[in-house]
């Protein structure tokens, strides 16, 4: 026979595992650190306190590494990005919150995009002492992109390279290309064309 102390007991554990099985589904890690007041505290890193288990599935780094070592987190991101990581950290007792995107290494030895968002916690005594913090797995969406950039550069190297006039209109009827053909064709600069209403330049849109 259960009781309503049993009851209660149950109803948690069953939200934790609901909470344990999000969390491992999700691309998002979740931690939380301490702010130390010293001024080299940059320097030494801040002692990671929890860090989710989804951190192994994500990086290949298990999650006591983090808590065990303190240095390890700041290690794993790109040297290129790790200047305005710690700059932004050593600002967060004034700004109390920051934003961040970094390449992050893998216990494989690949690269992730990370974004990292931290927030600062006040303590009991109204003293600044540990941060939030979630990392959230973009590599997908950087590796789009850069696909995407790609191949917008070898579509405009088409166009540049092309002997025919033309412009490129949006679905609003806005000029967004014009090639160096159309220039001499319409004598018209792409400066002059591009974001402006083809209905603007009608001889464009008639093409004469």
């Amino acid at each position: 026979m259960s009781t309503p102390d049993t009851d209660d007991v149950q109803q948690s554990l069953r939200e934790q595992a609901l909470v344990d099985f999000a969390v491992a589904q999700s691309r998002a890690i979740f931690c939380t650190a301490e702010i130390e007041a010293t001024e080299d505290a940059v320097e030494r890193g801040a002692p990671l306190r929890f860090v989710s288990d989804n951190v192994t599935r994500i990086t290949g780094h298990k999650a006591t590494d983090f808590t065990t070592d303190r240095l390890l987190g700041r290690g794993l991101i790109h040297t290129n990005d790790l200047g305005a990581y710690q700059a932004k950290v050593a600002n967060l007792p004034e700004t109390r919150q920051i934003h961040q995107t970094y390449r992050y290494r893998t216990a494989s030895d690949e690269w992730l995009w990370l974004r990292d968002e931290i927030r600062l916690l006040p303590s009991e005594a109204g003293k600044l002492r540990e941060y939030v913090g979630c990392m959230v797995d973009i590599t997908a969406e950087k590796e789009a992109e850069q696909a995407l950039r790609h191949t917008e550069a070898f579509n405009h190297d088409i166009l540049a390279a092309s002997q025919y006039g033309i412009v490129s209109v949006d679905i609003s009827g806005i000029v967004v290309g014009f090639n160096l053909a159309a220039e001499a064709l319409f004598g018209h600069t792409s400066r002059d064309a591009i974001g402006r209403p083809v209905a603007e330049r009608h001889h464009i849109a008639k093409g004469c």
